[in-house]
């Protein structure tokens, strides 16, 4: 009875900290990408764009979660570690805000590589930043209330 309560008690955490990277990727990325939300996919014709944002949320949560898991066993350096954490939210958010502009988007046009990069960021950066900072304020405060 014990070793099923540790178990539980051992995964909340993680699985906690995963659902609130998830919510605020897609969050981030639905409202940074939502006046592309009529365009077609040039990738997936009769997906929509809930559909496209939730599952890209759900593929880039992945890599976050791992790496917010590993940057956490850092005893040291806090600085650091929220420092590493916004580059790689940053990171893996703008990739996923510019995949999604240049499927509903800039592959039915003709732009450039910095075009899609300079309309991703003009479309993304208030709130990219935003959620970033409420994702890394929920992380700490979930940090606070499981810490072991």
């Amino acid at each position: 009875m014990n070793y099923g309560k540790n178990f539980i008690l051992k995964f909340k955490k993680p699985l906690i900290l995963f659902i609130t990277i998830f919510i605020t990727t897609f969050t981030q990325s639905y409202w940074s990408m939502y006046q592309f939300r009529n365009k077609i996919s040039s990738s997936c014709i009769t997906c929509g764009f809930f559909q496209d944002v939730f599952f890209g949320a759900l593929i880039f949560s992945i890599p976050l979660i791992a790496i917010f898991l590993v940057v956490n066993k850092i005893k040291k350096l806090s600085y650091l570690k929220i420092i590493i954490k916004m580059i790689f939210v940053l990171f893996f958010w703008f990739n996923l805000n510019m995949m999604t502009f240049q499927d509903r988007e800039s592959s039915w046009s003709t732009y450039s590589l910095a075009d899609e990069i300079y309309y991703t960021i003009l479309f993304s950066k208030y709130i990219l930043t935003i959620i970033m900072l409420v994702l890394l304020f929920l992380e700490y405060k979930i940090n606070l209330k499981y810490s072991s």
